[in-house]
């Protein structure tokens, strides 16, 4: 039986919202585990609009792959609430999207996570629509920073193939994405 963490964490503070953004680990985070989940989240603040405020639970469910059941619970220590820095207009509908690359395959399939920075400013994006370069290339940086910072511990859970895979990379994807449901 894989057992893995689901992480969230709480967007709230425009119309629209609130929103949740979901990690799995690979076991109960670790102390360094969520603290690199929470240096992510403040890493990107600069593209989030100001009054959103994004908070990391410190309290969340250890899942049993195979099921999607809820089998235990796992704590650790409080974060602090990491506030958007962004100025300028916002998109409320649109931003970037990350994508969690594990280099495993199932049924043909490479195994691939995603994650959505929406809300997100407008100044992120070039004028035809995809990510502005500097953006780009702070925002990869981050995302670098971010898997090498868990360890090994981030995983992408599947609940069609009943696991969870360890995420060797992420990638910024270079094109806007619109979210139409974001489900707390």
């Amino acid at each position: 039986m894989v057992q893995i963490a689901r992480m969230r964490v709480a967007w709230t503070g425009w119309a629209g919202g609130p929103g949740v953004t979901t990690f799995y680990a690979a076991a109960a985070p670790t102390p360094a585990q969520l603290t690199a989940v929470r240096t992510f989240i403040d890493a990107i603040k600069a593209q989030i609009p100001t009054g959103i405020s994004l908070q990391l639970e410190n309290v969340g469910q250890i899942i049993d792959a195979a099921t999607g059941k809820a089998v235990d619970t796992w704590s650790g220590a409080a974060q602090t609430v990491v506030n958007g820095t962004g100025t300028g207009s916002m998109s409320a509908a649109a931003g970037a999207y990350f994508r969690w690359n594990t280099g495993q395959f199932v049924n043909g399939r490479l195994v691939r996570g995603k994650m959505y920075l929406v809300p997100c400013v407008v100044s992120l994006f070039d004028a035809d629509g995809t990510i502005n370069n500097p953006t780009l290339t702070g925002l990869q940086t981050i995302v670098n920073t971010f898997v090498t910072g868990m360890s090994g511990g981030l995983v992408v859970y599947s609940p069609t193939s009943h696991n969870g895979y360890v995420v060797t990379s992420g990638t910024v994807v270079d094109k806007q994405v619109v979210m139409r449901s974001r489900r707390p």
